[in-house]
């Protein structure tokens, strides 16, 4: 033994060594984790320091139960304490996060789960518990994953962003404003100023909607600040303009608010109510028009204030900010640059339209009325005249007048160079003065005119005074700024148009001297001998040259020519008869010793048998003058046509352009240098107008003029409409050129179309009064003695009431008016009186035959000028159809409503079907395969029997709960009514209290009818539970009686459908509350109910009578008020037997391999071993995805796919799809556990669906189907 223990010991010494190291190993493991632990711990205060620093929320999310954990800064960024929320979950989450913002979260966690992203990062918005949304950066990442890379936990954090967000959003809306501003300053750029108002009104609109402003308005200023007028103006809805109202108001009722506008102030007011003292005369108007905040910008020219931009809120209190007044207040410089130009190309138009009239002009009376007229336009005074001056007589006469009374005009007609008002003019500057300072207002007759402000303007031409304006006005006291500068341009055009005109008109009298003379005198004829001697003239000789009849014969002809030129005279006569010249341009010598330019022309002749010459000399001084005057009236011409708004040109003979005014330039687009490029007047039309240009140029040539309209085109392409007027240059009896005008007839046509517009609305009124005169209302007028007159009545009112008792029943002791509408309308008719107001009312009046009428009166109060009420005109309208009908609509609404309830409640059913039948799949499946199996005992035989039979029913009640929610349609079959009695009542008596006793008489010889089961259980439920609830309160007998009947004669009259032989008919009575006659007349009506809220819906009964007549019967209902109510249902009979059901061999083993989909554990455990027991070779999968990657593997070792319908990843129908496409050949039977899913697949045989099964599956049932599939009985 001894020997035996030494020899053990060294092994013992080898374990003691081993365990030396093992236990040095294991304390190196032990200090490696306690310096782990210790560095955790202290990673673990640092991040908590780090997250109570920042102030960040933290979340910690168990993806598999939901479970989350939040800590107190989580909590307090949404305003709670973590006791507030608790229980916390992710539905806590959920239910706090803005709807809107959960789509792009759950978008973002499935990036993140799948592995695209390496952070989960969104701003969403949070809840907070005072209502208000926190704008939160919500960061995290997944922590854990199991095994297959499904993610199981998450962390993350919660930060506040609100301020962040709040800063972006008031940039983003500062920049949206900068940019709208920026956009209508644009706009403004290029519009004309005829459009500028409308642009005003828009801009107004769009920037009031933009600053939330109630009303927003612009007014200007006239008569030197003196008073102002609202402009412009756009309201919100529901705020009453104000524009037509504020006009002529005078500021010095204002002087703490126009200090502001002088000073250019922006005026910024949050609170009306804080205005400051000196301001309180501005505060009580403001309040008076309900005025909470306003803002204001000043309009200024240059820096002289002519108006104001301003923003009101009525509504409520608002304050805007810095940014938003800055941005205001540049688009205030843009309304003021935009009113100042409407203002300065108003006048720029004011001229154009001036120089087209004087253009047209024949005489200076009529140019001077012209002038006048444009300058008073132009400068909004409203009388005037123009004074010619007359150095001759030394004096200014009025030569022209307008808006001043005779009595004036005679006491101001003429003054002498000497008087004060000469003296003025004679100065050559404008003055503008108060009327009152003036010499001429001395006189009592001007006096009396009462003119105010007068502007006088001498009228000058090339320094020289020519005439003078004088403009004044009744009405202001200054002639305004703006109208100076226009009066101004205006008188620098009249000069010219003055001098023009009396050249016109002495150009047009020296025209017809002209053509007198040349009727009378001839020209110049002289015959010479061959010595060169004139032996013979006309008188026009002897007068031209100061010669007598006598002294004139035989003198040289040299002797009428200057001696110095006689050689030159000699050599032309011979190269006249050599035919070398064809005349002689030395002038003739008078006997003075004048010269006379003549053109001479020579030619051999007889005289008196004798060879002489005959002369013709015409004389060409008139011409050389004329030449003379032509030239300067050209140069004229040119610096008028210089100085005209008109476009001006000329062409030569081929039609190049060789004159060009400076507005031809300006219209076309082109540079000064035109001349030298050779541009063709047709250049100056569309091409599509060449074609008539042409024509129009070569008629031109004959020497006509044309006047015509074309599309002209500017040299940067854009056109307009133009009137051209053509005529040919003429020198020398020839074609030389075409001198043309230009009109551009754009504001033409506006006025062309304005003018039909008119014409349109002219045609609209009349129609309107057309209206009016057959207005389906009663007009009436009601005087301020409370008299009122029918002015029209309507045509149902008169059957019961004349005219007379209309007025005097409704309108003065208003006794046909409904007494709860009597005060209203009485009430109404006292405000109409206190205020100007309008008002629309509906009330009843009372026919005389009882009836009640609808009446719609709207009238509006009337008062006189000095604000006294002076009667209500109004109108009335039969509304009774239109009330009845909003009462129907209103009912149909609820209805409705009530019946959306069911549709959702149909919905649910079906979901809870599903599951349901989901739940009986493995209940039923094990029942069946434990009854088959043969080591049970009897007693285990009763048992699962039991169990198949519970199911059965309950798979029964979920097809009634269908039928019942509308969830699933309906099949008629062979039905025995006995049998659903029995199973309605079982149904039934647990839920009926003792107090009710029932009472069941049942024929069970009666035969089947042919009807859906689940709808007659349904029918037979409805009126037992409506028997019940009339008997809740006091009990009672509910009797269920069932018989065959033939129907008698007089059921047939009473119910004429009932055209079968034989009926079962079943009673169903109750000795309850019963109904009266009101009540059953509407039973059956939908959605009527005499039941309290939550005890019925008013479709009980509607729905059995629908269900009783598909079935081609007939139900009635006999009631009596407290004795109680019978339903008889008449249905027909049918001589048919329900059907056995279909035997199978389920024990006949099948071959065949299967491959079996459901998502569903329970069902692919049951369903694997319910398959394999009937002996096929079945492969179970919970996953479509799964069932994919093993069919891949090997398609043709699969005979059938069983697949549930719906499931996560795909549904059956989607697999079966995605089979097919590798074996077509591969038969489907598709499951499902409610119905009506079937019916949405029923048009997909073609992906190889060749049968249904409904859940819970029976195993013959199931047995049956896949050998019909595999064996091809089904193909």
């Amino acid at each position: 033994m001894q020997h035996t223990m030494e020899k053990e010991r060294p092994e013992l010494d080898i374990d003691r060594e081993q365990l030396r190291r093992e236990n040095a190993e294991l304390r190196k493991k032990l200090h490696d984790l306690e310096e782990r632990a210790t560095s955790l711990d202290t990673s673990n205060r640092t991040l908590q320091m780090v997250v109570e620093g920042t102030k960040a929320g933290y979340w910690d999310w168990n993806i598999k139960t939901g479970e989350l954990e939040i800590n107190a800064e989580w909590a307090s960024l949404i305003g709670y304490s973590l006791d507030e929320l608790q229980p916390i979950s992710i539905n806590t989450w959920m239910r706090l996060c803005h709807p809107d913002d959960q789509p792009l979260s759950r978008q973002r966690l499935e990036e993140h789960f799948s592995g695209k992203t390496t952070v989960y990062e969104i701003e969403l918005r949070m809840r907070h518990k005072l209502g208000h949304w926190v704008w939160i950066l919500d960061r995290g990442m997944v922590f854990e994953r199991d095994t297959d890379g499904n993610p199981l936990r998450m962390v993350g954090s919660h930060q506040d962003i609100s301020t962040r967000k709040n800063i972006e959003q008031a940039l983003s809306h500062a920049q949206t404003f900068e940019r709208i501003v920026t956009d209508l300053s644009n706009q403004f750029i290029n519009l004309p100023f005829e459009h500028i108002d409308a642009m005003i009104y828009n801009t107004l609109q769009l920037i009031g909607n933009f600053v939330e402003a109630d009303r927003s308005y612009v007014f200007q200023f006239r008569d030197d600040l003196r008073l102002m007028d609202n402009t412009h103006e756009w309201c919100a809805y529901e705020v009453k303009p104000q524009l037509e109202s504020l006009k002529g108001i005078e500021t010095i009722g204002f002087p703490w608010w126009m200090e502001q506008i002088r000073n250019n102030r922006i005026i910024h007011l949050p609170r009306i109510a804080d205005m400051e003292v000196e301001a309180s005369a501005e505060k009580k108007i403001f309040e008076a028009q309900q005025i909470k905040s306003l803002i204001v910008i000043p309009l200024v020219a240059g820096s002289y204030p002519f108006g104001y931009i301003g923003f009101d809120a009525v509504k409520e209190e608002r304050e805007w900010m810095p940014e938003t007044i800055s941005i205001l207040k540049l688009a205030g410089g843009i309304i003021a640059n935009a009113l100042q130009r409407k203002q300065v190309e108003h006048f720029i138009q004011a001229e154009l339209d001036l120089a087209i009239k004087l253009n047209q002009s024949s005489s200076v009376h009529e140019t001077l009325r012209t002038c006048l007229h444009a300058a008073i336009q132009a400068s909004g005074l409203d009388c005037g005249g123009i004074y010619l001056v007359n150095k001759l007589d030394e004096t200014i006469t009025l030569s022209i007048h307008e808006g001043l009374p005779q009595s004036f005009i005679n006491n101001s007609a003429s003054y002498s160079f000497e008087s004060q008002n000469a003296q003025l003019i004679l100065k050559g500057k404008p003055i503008y003065h108060k009327f009152y300072d003036l010499d001429l207002a001395k006189k009592k007759i001007h006096r009396n005119e009462q003119l105010k402000a007068i502007a006088i303007l001498p009228i000058t031409y090339r320094g020289e005074v020519l005439a003078c304006l004088n403009v004044a006005s009744h009405t202001l006291t200054q002639v305004p700024e703006f109208s100076r500068k226009g009066l101004e341009t205006i008188t620098a055009h009249i000069g010219s148009a003055i001098m023009q005109a009396r050249q016109e008109e002495a150009i047009a009298e020296a025209k017809s001297n002209l053509e007198s003379l040349f009727d009378t005198i001839d020209d110049l004829l002289f015959i010479i001998n061959t010595e060169g001697n004139v032996i013979h003239t006309n008188a026009a000789v002897r007068k031209k040259l100061g010669y007598s009849a006598e002294t004139i014969l035989d003198k040289h002809v040299l002797h009428f020519h200057p001696e110095e030129q006689w050689e030159i005279v000699k050599r032309n006569i011979e190269g006249m008869l050599a035919g070398d010249k064809s005349s002689c341009l030395v002038p003739l010598q008078t006997k003075s010793g004048t010269l006379l330019p003549v053109e001479t022309k020579i030619t051999k002749g007889i005289w008196n048998n004798k060879p002489v010459l005959f002369g013709i000399s015409r004389d060409f001084s008139e011409r050389i003058l004329s030449e003379k005057s032509l030239r300067e009236s050209e140069k004229r011409f040119r610096e008028l046509t210089e100085l005209l708004p008109l476009t001006l040109f000329e062409t030569d003979i081929r039609g190049a352009v060789t004159y060009a005014n400076a507005k031809s330039l300006e219209v076309f687009g082109y540079t000064p240098d035109i001349t030298q490029k050779r541009v063709f007047a047709i250049n100056f039309c569309v091409p599509q107008d060449a074609k008539k240009a042409l024509l129009h140029l070569d008629a031109i040539k004959k020497g006509q003029s044309i006047s015509e309209e074309y599309t002209a085109l500017r040299q940067d392409g854009s056109t307009f409409p133009a009137q051209v007027y053509s005529l040919p240059i003429i020198h020398n009896g020839l074609v030389k050129g075409i001198r043309g005008l230009v009109v551009d007839l754009t504001e033409l046509k506006k006025a062309e179309q304005a003018l039909r517009t008119s014409e349109v609305q002219k045609r609209i009124v009349q129609e309107f009064k057309a209206l009016i005169d057959n207005i389906p209302g009663a007009v009436y007028q009601t005087n301020e003695e409370s008299k009122t007159t029918m002015l029209s009545m309507m045509g149902d009112i008169l059957l019961d009431y004349t005219k007379e008792e209309f007025e005097h029943e409704l309108f003065e002791t208003g006794r046909i008016i409904h007494p709860e509408e009597r005060d209203t309308v009485s009430t109404s008719n006292l405000q109409l009186r206190l205020a100007k107001t309008s008002q629309a009312l509906f009330y009843r009046i009372l026919m005389k035959n009882g009836s009640v009428k609808w009446l719609e009166d709207r009238k509006t109060s009337v008062f006189s000028p000095d604000g006294t009420f002076t009667g209500i005109d109004g109108i009335l309208f039969d509304v009774t159809e239109r009330v009845t009908a909003q009462k129907e609509h209103q009912m149909l609404e609820a209805n409705l409503r009530r019946t959306q309830r069911l549709e959702t409640i149909g919905t649910l059913a079906g979901g809870i079907a599903h599951d349901f039948n989901n739940i009986l799949t493995p209940i039923l499946g094990y029942a069946e395969m434990g009854i088959l199996s043969p080591s049970n005992d009897d007693f285990q035989q009763e048992y699962f029997s039991e169990i198949i039979k519970a199911a059965e029913r309950a798979k029964n009640l979920v097809a009634q709960i269908l039928t019942f929610s509308m969830a699933q349609e309906s099949t008629p079959n062979i039905v025995s009514v006995q049998e659903i009695i029995d199973e309605a009542l079982k149904l039934l008596r647990p839920s009926i209290p003792s107090t009710i006793t029932i009472e069941k008489e049942v024929d069970n010889s009666c035969r089947n009818i042919l009807a859906d089961p689940s709808q007659i259980h349904q029918v037979i439920v409805n009126l037992c539970i409506n028997a019940f609830q009339a008997m809740e309160k006091s009990g009672g007998l509910l009797t269920i009686k069932l018989e065959e009947v033939t129907p008698e004669t007089s059921l047939q009259k009473l119910l004429p459908k009932l055209q079968a032989e034989n009926y079962v008919r079943l009673s169903i009575s109750d000795t309850g509350t019963g109904m009266d006659e009101s009540t059953l007349e509407r039973i059956f009506e939908p959605f009527f109910t005499t039941k309290t809220v939550n005890k019925g819906t008013g479709l009980g009964l509607s729905v059995v009578h629908g269900i009783i007549t598909s079935f081609k019967g007939e139900i009635t209902v006999e009631s009596c008020a407290e004795k109680g109510t019978t339903f008889n249902i008449y249905l027909p009979v049918i001589n048919e037997e329900a059907p056995p059901l279909p035997i199978a061999d389920c024990c006949t083993k099948g071959y065949g391999h299967i491959l079996f989909v459901d998502d569903e554990p329970t069902v692919l455990k049951m369903m694997t071993m319910m398959i394999a027991k009937l002996g096929f070779k079945i492969q179970s999968v919970s996953s479509p995805l799964q069932a994919i990657e093993l069919f891949r593997k090997n398609p043709e070792q699969f005979d059938l796919l069983i697949t549930d319908l719906t499931m996560p990843e795909m549904t059956g129908v989607e697999l079966a799809d995605e089979l097919h496409l590798k074996n077509p050949k591969l038969p489907v039977i598709l499951m499902t556990g409610y119905e009506k899913d079937i019916e949405h697949t029923s048009h997909l045989n073609h992906h190889g669906i060749c049968k249904f099964l409904k859940k819970p599956v029976k195993l013959i049932e199931l047995a049956s189907t896949i050998n019909d599939v595999i064996f091809g009985t089904n193909t």
